[in-house]
């Protein structure tokens, strides 16, 4: 492994598949792969590879800047101990809206909005995912190290979806609760989409449950990393009210290992400066 890869169609749970872009830790051996964390980035809309959107009329505009190649680039730096791997959504309705229905049932698969539920079995799907993508790049996956999960934008639904089937998933073999097990950090970058509501989680025993009881002894740690994109747009002032309830529950369920960042208070909440937030955020 020297350098990044496409992995076509691999594989989770029976009947979904997914592409996966990895990108390895540089300098890499057998060893060093065996022990490495790993980074598990579900993206937002319009990012995809390079090549693809470079074709899109509107998206080729941020091709260079934002695609996965770059954006895996940017997540190697900032946790050079981890692979990084992109999970790619099964879908991008008109070449533009992630649509991630392998991980959670849509409500709106043209623009990828999400309903949630409890047994959608997307802990099931990542996890053979990940194993597979381990078996084809010959790393034992039980070496596996920890695991960060990071949402960006519509990739949040995805992060969103793993804590609402957390207490359910756990509970169902002790393989379930071995890869759970290896989760230490989550991260919302921006969060947010266009279905009006749920676009954060507001629940708060299910929060308790997740962070206070099925985590408790694991030492998760959770960011927030915000930007008035989401923050301060007046056609989705659900965003804001949500985010806030979000991060008020977990700040009093984890203490000090819940982080929030606001990024660019003083700037106009353009889509520049939402993507900015995958340069700007620091682990």
């Amino acid at each position: 492994m020297t350098s990044s890869s496409i992995f076509r169609l691999v594989a989770g749970l029976q009947g979904r598949f997914n592409d996966l872009f990895f990108r390895p830790i540089f300098p890499t051996n057998d060893e060093t792969s065996g022990i490495a964390g790993l980074v598990i980035f579900f993206p937002g809309d319009c990012q995809t590879y390079e090549s693809e959107m470079s074709k899109h009329p509107e998206n080729k505009v941020y091709a260079k800047s934002w695609c996965f190649e770059r954006t895996a680039e940017l997540l190697a730096r900032k946790f050079p101990a981890d692979h990084v791997t992109i999970v790619k959504p099964s879908k991008m309705s008109r070449g533009t809206f992630a649509c991630f229905e392998n991980f959670v049932a849509m409500e709106d698969d043209t623009y990828g909005i999400p309903r949630h539920s409890d047994n959608y079995q997307a802990w099931t799907h990542l996890q053979l995912l990940i194993e597979n993508l381990y078996k084809n790049l010959h790393i034992n996956f039980a070496c596996l190290s920890g695991v960060k999960l990071i949402g960006f934008s519509k990739g949040c639904v995805v992060l969103n979806q793993l804590l609402f089937e957390l207490p359910h998933f756990v509970q169902k073999s002790p393989d379930s609760a071995q890869f759970s097990a290896k989760i230490s950090d989550f991260y919302f970058l921006d969060g947010g989409h266009n279905g009006g509501r749920n676009a954060w989680i507001t629940d708060k025993s299910l929060l308790e449950c997740c962070f206070g009881e099925v985590f408790s002894d694991k030492r998760v740690k959770v960011h927030v990393h915000m930007t008035p994109y989401q923050l301060q747009d007046r056609r989705r002032p659900y965003i804001n009210r949500e985010e806030k309830i979000f991060s008020t529950i977990l700040k009093e369920v984890l203490g000090k290992r819940f982080e929030r960042n606001v990024h660019f208070e003083n700037e106009y909440g353009d889509i520049d400066l939402h993507f900015r937030i995958l340069e700007e955020f620091q682990p």
